[in-house]
């Protein structure tokens, strides 16, 4: 009998445990509630930084300034920060031109330095330098080409980096037409471009005025900036442009642009024969890069001077590090807008990052 109740008792002992074993099996097989109160607490202590350095008043454009209102509300000795401003005008744009001689070097360099020109309490500055060699350098926020070929693999980099194209050319058939005729070239205009030639049924130019596609001057229109920069630059030069402005005729008649796709990117047109004159385009290489044709012009007028300083700030990109990113440890990023509307409405986002170093 007692045999029997040892027996039992071990019985007893062994199904316990195993029901014990499943509950551990149970338990660890449970996937864990996520409960990381130290990203909701960075959170919440980056975006109070954020708006407590607005509130002082701080010119989130004077990195000197924004590194100091930061500072005096960081007490964590690891802990490292960027900012970024996005639909801005770069506060420098450094501008290279490959021009085909000194005349045209100084002719672009007139229409995008002279005069200078302040928005919103900002005075842009756009500085050119001669590009001598056509491996487009990555350091240059935007390249001005002037009746030169470039390469389509150099072109590709040089967007792929974040970099901006302004080409200011007549285009024919004969110069650079479809890339099954003309290869390299051909492909850097319809691939980098958005153009595509076709004698076959193309509208040649006429003298009719030439005016910016009313889609253009919408402000939900993709690329509105343009149109936008175009209106809003001379207010700060002294320059007088009317907004709805009727540009002399610079078509060439032997220009051939008969489709553009999609036609959003057909900024300006003639109003006779639709031709354009001015395309645009943006994430052209690996999702980066804007790229804009401007068929040549006299850059001497103040409307065409307008207009390529306009390019220019719209190629350049409108994202400006006012603090210098870093690579971090568990980032977190918070943003807010601010909207300036001295002389132009600018709703600015404001994105501040936060982390550590270890």
């Amino acid at each position: 009998m007692a045999k029997m109740k040892g027996f039992m008792h071990m019985v007893e002992i062994i199904i316990v445990m195993l029901a014990m074993f499943v509950v551990i099996i149970q338990l660890v097989g449970t996937p864990p509630i996520d409960t990381d109160w130290s990203k909701v607490s960075a959170f919440m202590k980056a975006n109070d930084i954020l708006h407590t350095v607005d509130a002082s008043g701080v010119d989130w454009f004077n990195g000197a300034q924004v590194s100091s209102a930061i500072n005096g509300t960081l007490n964590m000795s690891n802990t490292i920060y960027s900012v970024k401003l996005s639909n801005v005008i770069k506060p420098n744009m450094r501008v290279g031109c490959l021009c085909f001689n000194a005349g045209e070097f100084n002719s672009v360099q007139a229409a995008l330095e002279t005069p200078g020109f302040s928005i919103n309490g900002q005075t842009p500055n756009m500085h050119l330098e001669n590009i001598t060699a056509d491996e487009m350098p990555l350091g240059y926020d935007a390249i001005i080409v002037m009746d030169r070929n470039i390469s389509y693999t150099n072109a590709y980099k040089y967007l792929a980096n974040g970099g901006g194209i302004v080409e200011v050319r007549d285009l024919n058939n004969e110069l650079a037409g479809p890339k099954e005729n003309y290869g390299d070239e051909g492909e850097v205009h319809e691939l980098l471009f958005g153009i595509q030639f076709s004698l076959m049924g193309a509208s040649e130019p006429s003298q009719d005025a030439i005016t910016f596609n009313p889609s253009a001057t919408f402000p939900n229109s993709t690329y509105y900036g343009v149109y936008k920069y175009f209106s809003n630059i001379p207010n700060g030069t002294g320059m007088k442009i009317n907004a709805t402005h009727y540009f002399q005729n610079f078509l060439s008649s032997g220009e051939q642009m008969a489709v553009i796709v999609p036609s959003a990117r057909a900024l300006m047109n003639q109003t006779g024969t639709g031709a354009p004159a001015l395309i645009v385009n943006s994430a052209m290489a690996g999702g980066k890069g804007r790229t804009a044709w401007l068929s040549g012009a006299d850059l001497s007028g103040d409307d065409m001077a307008v207009l390529l300083k306009s390019l220019v700030i719209w190629s350049s990109g409108e994202e400006y590090y006012t603090v210098p990113s870093f690579t971090m440890v568990a980032p977190i990023t918070v943003k807010m807008v601010k909207v300036y509307n001295l002389g132009m409405m600018q709703p600015i986002e404001i994105s501040l990052t936060v982390g550590s170093v270890y």
